[in-house]
């Protein structure tokens, strides 16, 4: 999430004023381009999609960590299955 994607998220949430405020706090006030003193556009980039390439990373990296972690599950889960059941006696043939 990009600053001016937190910035709205906020100001939904909260209000234009309290958010506009907040944002000022922290990112103080500054002049560039142009922009009056109390304004923290010259912080926040446009809104804009994100780039597909780094979604479709992001969303494969997420699914990755998932699929370890249940492996992970998995795996304690049988181990602990393992130390429960009785030993395996050998068939008789």
């Amino acid at each position: 999430m990009d600053v001016s994607q937190l910035l709205v998220t906020l100001g939904l949430r909260v209000g234009a004023e309290r958010a506009v405020a907040s944002a000022l706090s922290v990112l103080g006030p500054r002049r560039r381009g142009g922009l009056p003193a109390d304004a923290p556009a010259h912080r926040a980039e446009p809104l804009h999609p994100r780039d597909p390439a780094q979604l479709a990373r992001e969303r494969a990296e997420r699914e990755r960590e998932a699929v370890l972690e249940a492996s992970r599950q998995s795996r304690l889960l049988r181990a602990q299955r393992r130390r429960r059941l009785p030993p395996r006696r050998p068939d008789k043939a």
